[in-house]
């Protein structure tokens, strides 16, 4: 091959990295100056943050915008290249990118925030900053392996040891003992819990089990059939926050060992399989692995959320493999019903499936529309049969605004934060366009599709909206796995290529390094002398639990009128639901909320309210409109009230 073809070869990629830099990095600056105006909601709660609600009504349609915009930059730049015909300018190119993320992931300019740390605290400190600290860990990590990947790159290792496992190692033996390990690294003795995410899921459950709807008087913030299954998993174990948190590594441990399976059958390694499931482990497992968090306290941040795409992918690999029409409805089926499991990634779920059978069927414009009301006509079922069953149970119909009624808030920025100039997010988007291009000149030669990989791109495109919205470290991993698995994809199929090589050597370093740094800490988490029990107590509820213990046995009726910054433990507890139209006090984010609150409380008059000792502005703000109560009494975190009238 000529030096001309190798650097036309070359240049496509490089210029498609050099534009998605440069895109990202000046969207930032668009931005900034769009927002330059916004200010803090005045009615948005002090005691929620301070940054707490940030509006980016653009940051969204500039993402999607990118997918066009990236490779038009990168069609401008590419010329560059051709006209100098000297591939020194590529390499140039290639190393500036890099060791701009590098200059990222290390944060040079904070270097003298950690030099002062250890001068202060001694090196014993600074090895433990080196150890626990997630960000720092991270940033190191990742700039560690950004020099592996230059380093590779030019020395041009190859990699076909990974392959040669394959027929060197006993895999049905090793699968064993795989699945084993897996075991124990993700089954967590202790069954760590965090109230505040815990009470998304067991609140609305608490509800339903005292007599109030979903879709009636008790709403979900992450979806419905997410909540029925759960409703359906307490009549076999205890209902309690350590069950919620044995289901979640339940989850966990199936959702690795159905990616390992699954890459297995689809990339007919077991080698690169057991790679990419290890892989997938470090990111979203040891990742948020610290002396103080545990994945276990994120259920909302897991396979619980998003799991439904991995049968989805099954189902699309055994029908590339023969194209069974029931294989085709199922995963339609699936992708449908996966908006009422979680409605943001039933989303991406039922894009990646929509244009994996828009392109398989080489569909002309006019069958778009046949095959969009395939999708709605099964979604039209599914909200149908829910009506239904509601209808049957409470004898009404559901309200179906209800379905949404915890997400709308989230539209005026609640939780956002601005996705970074240069970001790990980048070499995101950069492996979803350079599968897309690679599909598209497929699709030009007339050459068939893989449809797992061209799912997983469309998927990962629309799932990473998640992180897009609220663009924090500890989001990027919810968002990681689907570049992971295609990542393997590539090596699988292009791994003759320089940059993949490289790639690869990057990756296992980074994996590698992850499991150096974050598996004593995830240990050293772990007390396998005390086995939690399902139904256990946390120590540090003994006086909620008193309270829940007299309430239980002096208020008559499955509700009470609550007001605390714990209710939702104190009212699982307690064995009760709240008079008031809510499950969790903390989801009241607006003044005009609690004013709602209230209100309803004042229409109701009930003869008690029971309200926490410990306050912030949302519960002095709702006391403000209450003037007709009186204090009688009081228990370990919680004050009693009477009516005066």
């Amino acid at each position: 091959m000529s030096i001309r073809e190798k650097i036309n070869l070359h240049i496509p990629a490089a210029a498609l990295a050099a534009a998605t830099v440069i895109y990202f990095a000046a969207a930032r600056l668009v931005q900034d100056y769009l927002y330059r105006g916004n200010q803090r909601p005045e009615n948005l709660f002090a005691s929620l943050g301070e940054f707490f609600a940030i509006a980016e009504p653009y940051e969204i349609p500039l993402y999607f915008f990118g997918f066009i915009a990236i490779p038009v930059l990168a069609l401008c730049i590419a010329p560059l290249g051709r006209r100098l015909n000297f591939p020194k300018i590529w390499k140039f190119l290639g190393v500036a990118v890099l060791l701009g993320f590098l200059a990222f992931g290390l944060r040079f300019f904070e270097f003298d925030r950690y030099v002062s740390y250890v001068g202060r605290e001694g090196i014993g400190k600074a090895l433990w900053l080196l150890l626990t600290k997630r960000l720092f860990v991270t940033r190191l990590i990742l700039g560690s392996s950004l020099v592996v990947f230059i380093f590779f790159y030019l020395r041009n290792f190859r990699f076909e040891w990974l392959f040669r496992l394959d027929q060197k190692i006993p895999w049905r033996k090793m699968e064993r003992l795989f699945m084993l390990a897996l075991a124990v690294l993700v089954f967590h003795p202790n069954f760590p819990v965090d109230p505040h995410h815990y009470n998304y899921f067991m609140g609305p459950v608490n509800d339903i089990v005292h007599g109030k709807g979903l879709l009636y008087e008790t709403t979900s913030l992450y979806g419905l059939f997410n909540i029925y299954f759960l409703l359906a998993a307490f009549t076999i174990l205890p209902f309690s926050f350590v069950s919620l948190s044995f289901i979640t590594a339940i989850f966990y441990f199936v959702f690795f060992a159905a990616i390992y399976f699954f890459l297995k059958a689809w990339l007919k390694s077991p080698a690169l399989a057991a790679f990419g499931a290890a892989s997938v482990y470090a990111i979203m497992f040891l990742f948020n692995t610290s002396p103080t968090r545990s994945v276990y306290l994120f259920p909302a941040m897991g396979p619980f959320r998003f799991w439904l795409y991995v049968p989805v992918l099954w189902l699309l690999y055994f029908y590339q493999n023969r194209p069974r029409p029931i294989l085709r409805e199922l995963a339609i089926f699936l992708s449908a019903a996966s908006l009422f499991w979680n409605f943001e990634s039933g989303i991406a779920l039922c894009a990646g499936t929509f244009a994996v059978f828009a392109l398989e069927s080489r569909l002309p414009p006019g069958k778009f529309v046949k095959l969009g009301l395939e999708f709605l006509g099964y979604i039209a079922a599914i909200i149908a049969l829910i009506t239904v069953v509601n209808y049957a149970v409470y004898g009404s119909m559901p309200g179906w605004i209800k379905f949404f009624k915890e997400l709308l808030p989230f539209g005026s920025g609640i939780g956002m934060t601005p996705l970074p100039g240069i970001g790990v997010f980048d070499i995101f988007v950069f492996l979803y366009l350079a599968a897309a291009l690679i599909f598209l000149q497929n699709y030009r030669r007339g050459q068939t599709f893989d449809l797992p990989a061209v799912f997983l791109t469309v998927y990962g495109v629309f799932y990473s909206l998640y992180y897009v919205g609220q663009s924090t470290w500890q989001n990027l991993y919810l968002v990681a796995v689907p570049p992971i698995l295609l990542g393997a994809y590539l090596l699988k199929n292009y791994r003759e290529e320089r940059s993949v090589r490289a790639a690869f050597y990057s990756f296992l370093i980074l994996i590698a390094m992850f499991f150096a740094v974050k598996l004593p800490v995830e240990f050293k988490n772990r007390d396998y002398g005390r086995l939690a029990s399902l139904s256990a107590v946390p120590a540090a509820d003994a006086d909620l639990w008193q309270d829940a213990e007299y309430i239980k046995e002096h208020f008559a009726g499955n509700r009470i009128p609550l007001v605390h910054l714990r209710d939702t433990t104190l009212l699982v507890h307690a064995q009760k639901s709240n008079l008031l139209d809510l499950y969790y006090f903390f989801t009241l984010y607006y003044t005009e909320d609690v004013e709602r609150a209230a209100r309803d409380l004042e229409a109701q008059k009930p003869p008690i309210l029971l309200v926490g000792k410990k306050r912030n502005d949302q519960i002095d703000y709702f006391m403000s409109f209450l003037k007709n109560y009186r204090k009688s009494g009081e228990l370990n975190t919680l004050e009693i009230y009477e009516r005066a009238d």
